[in-house]
């Protein structure tokens, strides 16, 4: 089923900059990492960048965080725990999307409680061993994409639907996983991580939040509470 905005009207607005700054906090988060490696990507503080120890994505044994970065991660997922919420709100009718907002939000707050405790205790608290993290890291990555189709499915109007289809193929290529596929064919160095990783899911979400925009925009001649 559908649910129509004329009587539930659809949070684009409110969630669009929700998105948006979740992206930037990501952005900036990616741009404290990888800073040394502008002034020199031969530097020690390059190749440091580079390590696994400074991944933040899913924060895991061994981690070393950078405070900065590390806490603008976790301000993205709080947000983008709040993003889902409004969504599950509105999608009450369908316990299906409803659920799947709720799985995604709640997957966004352990992620962003993780970082927010390494980062403040400086790694004594919220790193998971790696079967919890690679669990975690699955149900993140996972959690957003069905929420998506589910939401994709329930949208009335054809710029509903887009921006979801961008969210869902966009959160697909800034997992780590496929962001590492990516990357590696641009930078081909002997660390861990390609430089440049997490500039990617923060650049998703500002895209997305400027297409939520769109879709928050009224046609002519139609209230902005009756979008289709």
């Amino acid at each position: 089923m559908r649910v129509t905005e004329e009587t539930a009207p659809a949070p684009w607005a409110p969630t669009a900059i929700l998105l948006v700054v979740a992206g930037t906090a990501l952005i900036l988060a990616a741009g404290i990492r990888w800073q040394p490696c502008v002034v020199d990507l031969d530097s020690l503080a390059c190749v440091a960048a580079q390590d696994h120890l400074r991944d933040y994505g899913i924060v895991s044994a061994p981690f070393e965080p950078i405070l900065g970065a590390v806490v603008l991660a976790a301000l993205a997922s709080f947000v983008m725990a709040g993003f889902w919420l409004l969504w599950a709100s509105w999608a009450a009718a369908s316990r299906t999307a409803m659920v799947a907002c709720l799985v995604a939000a709640a997957s966004a707050v352990v992620v962003g409680t993780g970082q927010l405790l390494a980062a403040v205790t400086d790694a004594a608290l919220g790193v998971l061993e790696w079967v919890p993290a690679s669990v975690l890291g699955l149900i993140a990555v996972l959690a957003p994409i069905v929420a998506s189709i589910a939401l994709l499915v329930l949208s009335p109007s054809r710029r509903g639907r887009l921006a979801w289809t961008v969210l869902i193929v966009g959160s697909f290529l800034g997992s780590q996983i496929a962001e590492f596929v990516l990357l590696s064919n641009l930078f081909l160095a002997s660390h861990d991580s390609p430089i440049g990783t997490g500039f990617l899911p923060g650049g998703v979400l500002v895209i997305s939040g400027c297409l939520f925009v769109i879709a928050a925009t009224k046609r002519a001649g139609a209230p902005l509470s009756t979008l289709p």
